[in-house]
């Protein structure tokens, strides 16, 4: 006669449960706890959602031309051509040359002022480097405006 001994494996491979007898209870509860140590590939690219750039959308390649931890195939903004060096409103001209203006300035205080965190122009709206986006950014804006620096 044996004793059966019950072991229960996570999803990072680390044992979890061990123990002799047979309490089904206890079994199910660590699996189903375990379960949730589980990383999963949502959008089936072959990256784990725990270091995808674009948890929802295929890209295997992992590209982020802006380097701003969102993939290039879902990031709506493209920070490399438009919304760059204070050109919070993203407008260039037929050959891609943009200019710091009053509309970059109003921009800047519309994000401000409705704590836009998903518009482009917030994504580089710390203008004064201070990790913040806010009343020093517009004033910091102001400054490159009013004496092109």
């Amino acid at each position: 006669m044996s004793i059966p001994h019950n072991v229960v494996i996570d999803g990072n491979g680390q044992i979890v449960y061990t123990a002799p007898g047979h309490n089904i209870s206890a079994i199910i509860d660590v699996i189903e706890e375990s379960l949730g140590t589980i990383v999963y590939d949502t959008d089936n690219d072959g990256i784990l959602d725990n270091i995808d750039n674009c948890i929802d959308t295929p890209n295997p390649l992992q590209n982020d031309s802006d380097f701003d931890d969102i993939g290039d195939e879902c990031d709506n903004c493209d920070n490399l051509n438009v919304f760059i060096d204070g050109n919070i409103y993203g407008e260039i001209d037929n050959q891609n040359n943009y200019s710091i203006d009053i509309f970059d300035l109003l921009s800047l205080l519309d994000i401000i002022i409705s704590n836009d965190t998903n518009s482009c122009g917030y994504q580089i709206g710390d203008i004064f480097g201070d990790g913040q986006i806010n009343t020093l950014d517009v004033i910091a804006l102001s400054q490159i405006i009013l004496y092109n620096r």
